[in-house]
């Protein structure tokens, strides 16, 4: 075979026993070698779970001067678009649901075309967007909600992660936490300031997009321990009658009473104690005198 893209000259001489006669000079130029084959094809052949916006791209080949897509439902894919595309093609519109599309991409220049293999694809399965939390607790618009609460909802259909988001009275909402759980940890947002509104919305999420909940609201009450004091123990030292104990979830202060009846009918106060220890220093005035005691955790 002659090379490709060269010039070549010929001539025809004739001769006969009287002599030669030179032929004229004669030129042709062979055609220019077809274009290499398009690689690293996207989407790989065989793929799932193709995005429905998905975008068809791959390498011209060497020497390709135009590009001929073949794409479509249907194998063979039909014919579509001859251009310059430089490697990629975006079909227009969304392609569909679960569906297998064939394509094939051929590269042609003035010397021909190199005709590509057949690939195949499938699209995503259909996700709907997900729908809407509901069911918040503490319920829309409650008071006294305690200034340690978690909080909890029901979530939408077909979410799989969720996003809480609260309201500064400034800058409007923003986003504090995410997650897959529909109880939200207790420390996530207390403890709360006593007597104050605080708006939320829980945002949606699954891989079709994101769906914002409706706008909720409670009011906080009292600043109050979420626990007592617990595993008391009492020690008699020179000082006095010693008391110890565990302190109560979120307690700041104790008062530590003491009664002669078990029912604490009546009982006396030792005022404020800011330490999870107290000594009864009274006990030596009644020596034979049964005594009491029980912590109560403040705030």
């Amino acid at each position: 075979n002659l090379a490709y893209d060269v010039t070549y000259y010929w001539r025809i001489d004739s001769r006969n026993v009287s002599g030669v006669t030179t032929g004229a000079l004669w030129a042709f130029h062979t055609q220019l070698e077809p274009p290499e084959a398009a690689v690293n094809l996207t989407p790989l052949n065989g793929a799932t779970d193709i995005p429905v916006n998905g975008v068809l791209t791959w390498t011209q080949g060497l020497r390709t001067t135009f590009d001929r897509v073949h794409f479509g439902t249907s194998n063979p894919p039909p014919f579509l678009i001859q251009n310059n595309l430089h490697g990629t093609y975006d079909p227009p519109g969304n392609l569909q649901y679960e569906q297998t599309y064939y394509w094939r991409i051929d590269e042609m220049n003035n010397g021909g075309i190199t005709t590509g293999q057949t690939w195949s694809f499938t699209t995503v399965e259909f996700v709907a967007p997900p729908g809407m939390p509901a069911n918040p607790v503490p319920a829309d618009g409650a008071v006294n909600v305690p200034t340690h609460t978690t909080l909890a909802f029901s979530p939408g259909v077909g979410a799989v992660s969720h996003q809480l988001w609260i309201e500064d009275p400034e800058w409007g909402y923003y986003q504090i936490w995410q997650g897959t759980d529909t109880i939200i940890p207790e420390p996530v947002i207390s403890p709360l300031t006593p007597f104050t509104t605080l708006y939320w919305r829980i945002y949606e999420i699954n891989s079709a997009g994101t769906t914002m909940g409706p706008p909720w609201s409670f009011t906080s009450g009292e600043f109050v321990p979420t626990g007592s004091a617990s595993d008391l123990t009492i020690r008699i030292t020179p000082a006095g009658a010693e008391l110890r104990w565990v302190p109560a979830a979120y307690g700041y202060w104790y008062y530590v009473q003491r009664s002669a009846n078990i029912d604490f009918n009546p009982y006396s106060t030792f005022g404020t104690v800011w330490d999870t220890m107290f000594v009864d220093t009274t006990i030596f005035s009644s020596p034979d005198e049964i005594r009491y005691y029980r912590v109560v955790a403040g705030p």
